[in-house]
């Protein structure tokens, strides 16, 4: 296997995303995220896989609080916080009603706790 540090191989982003090498190049071009060919392989920079992780994860805790309805993935960064209980990735609305979710993480943590 082909490795350099802070790359991910097209394997490796497939098994993370659960899709086919194919739809891996695709994800990539349309993102724009860095590539570097190793032979045939083909290995895609670390931060730019993350940050893709973290808009998918963002985008379905958005969605599951509420906050937004739309399509796509939300992109604001700007609600990435730690969890406050198992600081795990979590998202924190800013402005907020009394009784509403200040900020939720993807284990289920949530402020108030989500309803079951």
């Amino acid at each position: 296997m082909t490795t350099i540090p802070g790359y991910y191989t097209t394997q490796e982003v497939a098994a993370l995303f659960s899709m086919t090498r194919q739809r891996v190049a695709g994800l990539a071009q349309r993102e724009g995220w860095e590539k570097q060919m190793v032979g045939n392989a083909a290995l895609y920079a670390a931060e730019d896989v993350r940050e893709y992780r973290d808009t998918r994860y963002r985008t379905e805790l958005v969605k599951k609080a509420g906050w937004w309805s739309g399509r796509g993935l939300y992109r604001d960064a700007d609600l990435d916080i730690a969890c406050p209980v198992c600081e795990g990735f979590a998202v924190e609305r800013p402005l907020t009603a009394e009784g509403e979710i200040d900020w939720i993480c993807l284990k289920g943590h949530s402020s108030p706790p989500a309803p079951l």
